[in-house]
């Protein structure tokens, strides 16, 4: 795990400095797991902090998959999702 977060700093311009203790090391296994599943998908949540999105990013990386992250501002509605899922998939 500790070289695939020296790699994933490598090829990345946002460094992340992460302690990865036994309970961040099962999260970072289980999201891969999900998201190598044939339409894998998680939701992740928790307290701000608790390192969801590095764990995801860092599971991506291990995993060769590009991440997507919609950012949810004040006037956010469904014809603003449905844009952000246009992109997505095209």
């Amino acid at each position: 795990m500790e070289e695939s977060l020296e790699y994933y700093n490598q090829i990345n311009r946002v460094k992340m400095n992460l302690v990865l203790f036994m309970a961040a090391i099962e999260t970072i296994v289980k999201v891969i797991r999900i998201i190598r599943q044939p339409n894998g998908n998680a939701l992740l949540v928790g307290v701000g902090g608790s390192g969801r999105k590095s764990a995801s990013l860092l599971a991506a990386s291990i995993s060769d998959m590009a991440v997507f992250e919609i950012e949810v501002t004040k006037g956010f509605g469904m014809s603003e999702w449905r844009e952000q899922m246009i992109k997505v998939f095209l």
